[in-house]
């Protein structure tokens, strides 16, 4: 496997973690403000306002994480790029064959 095809596998084992990790992060997220929210139901007359600010709520969180998503899924796209433009570079090329040894 040549080293720009490795570091192609690699850039993608870590956007599959991040974006993994962003899913985790988020379900607790809402969890946790799920918990403390509920909390304020119970018993209160502001139940209808607390369901306004956990609907509001709930949809600034998940904007939030969509956007580090997005952000992922662009850096992921223009490191690939630039490693495809890197591969196409016979002068790079050289030098990396020379440096590791790298094979096509």
């Amino acid at each position: 496997m040549s080293v720009f095809r490795k570091a192609d596998f690699y850039k993608d084992m870590v956007q599959i973690g991040l974006g993994r990790g962003v899913d985790v992060v988020e379900k607790v997220h809402l969890t946790i403000s799920d918990f403390v929210l509920s909390r304020g139901e119970v018993g209160s007359v502001l139940t209808d306002e607390i369901k306004v600010v956990r609907k509001e709520h709930n949809r600034h969180v998940s904007d939030s994480y969509q956007l580090v998503r997005d952000l992922n899924q662009h850096l992921g796209t223009s490191i690939s790029s630039l490693i495809g433009s890197l591969e196409q570079s016979k002068s790079v090329v050289a030098m990396v064959d020379e440096m590791y040894g790298s094979k096509k």
